[in-house]
This record gives structure tokens, sequence and C-alpha cells, in this order.
């Protein structure tokens, strides 16, 4: 009867364990929540979900069109990139946007964006275009910073 109740036991605890380092493991792999107080930045991964406010107001980065002159070459104009994230605050329906770093004659795409109580802004966008090396979007690394309004 002993040895039943040892093997039980240990049974428990290895599922506990495991469990445990389960969780942890989800627990790194989601962003942490950034504070509603005071501004922040927040890097962006292609296909990786953001939470932004404790609220649970999520950014994420959809796609880039990349125009900016490469880092290896003299260019008479740097270019522009557009960055394309989907914007969802609790309880609404995502909203897709388009932020620029750069300028276009003429277009009205713009850098920031106010958006549910704060401005987003485009802070940059890595690594620069290289006619030497292909960038895949998976690569890319957008960085954002949030200003309480």
């Amino acid at each position: 009867m002993k040895r039943n109740q040892i093997i039980i036991v240990l049974l428990v605890l290895i599922v506990v364990v495991f469990i445990a380092r389960t969780l942890k493991g989800l627990r790194q792999n989601t962003p942490p929540a950034q504070p509603f107080n005071s501004s922040f930045v927040l890097q962006l991964e292609p296909g990786k979900e953001s939470t932004v406010l404790k609220d649970g107001s999520k950014i994420k980065l959809l796609g880039i069109k990349e125009n900016r002159c490469p880092e290896d070459v003299t260019c008479v104009w740097a270019g522009y990139a557009d960055v394309e994230l989907e914007v969802t605050a609790p309880g609404k329906t995502a909203e897709q946007i388009i932020l620029r770093l750069g300028t276009v004659s003429g277009e009205e795409i713009t850098d920031e964006l106010d958006w549910n109580g704060m401005t987003i802004r485009l802070v940059s966008l890595e690594p620069l275009p290289n006619t030497k090396a292909l960038i895949r979007l998976e690569q890319m690394k957008v960085t954002l910073q949030a200003d309480k309004k």
C-alpha cells in the first residue's frame, strides 16, 4: 500500500512540475502589458501580437512596404517605408493603419497617429535595405513610441 502511495505522490509532483514549466514558457512568449500612465517604446516583429496597455489594447505588425535608399548606396532621396499595423481596443473592431518613415510629395501619410487615448509614433524600422543582402520580412523590427494624451 505504501508503495502505491509513493508512486501516486511522485506522479502528482511530475505533473505539477510539468504544468508549472509549461505556464512559465507561455508567460515568457507573451509580451508584457505596458502601463498607460506614461510614454513607452514597443518593438514589433512580423506576425507577433503585442499587448500595448493593461486594458488589453493590441498592435500587430501586418506588413512593410520598403522604399528606402539602401545603406550601401548614395541616393539623392532617402526614400520612405510604410508600416501597416492592426490596432485593436478591447471590445472594438480591429483597425488597419499605415505609418510612414520618410516623405512622398503630395501624400498625407504620417509617422504618428492619435488612437485610443494615446499618440503612437513610428520611431524606426530596422535593418536598412542593402543591395548585397536580401532582407526578409521576418528580419524586420519596428519600433513605436506611445504617449498618453
